[in-house]
């Protein structure tokens, strides 16, 4: 049972280091960005498209639902851990 905490901590700090970096490759070489060359002032213009809204509207009630339920069950897992516990005593 050690081992398999151990592994998973491991897995998870590997997931901690790689997922920011993966999360802003999957933003910035999506179509959620368009770049157009002013020539007048020789700069670039960086607009989002419709579609970044989009990602936003999606992507944080289903991070909170995600945390929600994994709060929920470990609430429950735990909860019945210690209907056991008492029952064994």
């Amino acid at each position: 049972m050690r081992r398999d905490a151990s592994s998973m901590k491991i897995i998870a700090a590997i997931t901690m280091v790689f997922l920011p970096t993966t999360a802003v490759a999957s933003i910035v070489g999506s179509q959620l960005f368009n770049t157009i060359f002013n020539k007048e002032n020789g700069s670039w213009d960086v607009q989002t498209s419709p579609l970044f809204n989009v990602l936003w509207a999606v992507a944080c009630p289903l991070t909170v639902l995600v945390i929600a339920l994994s709060t929920g069950w470990n609430l429950l897992i735990e909860s019945r851990s210690r209907k056991r516990l008492a029952q064994e005593i």
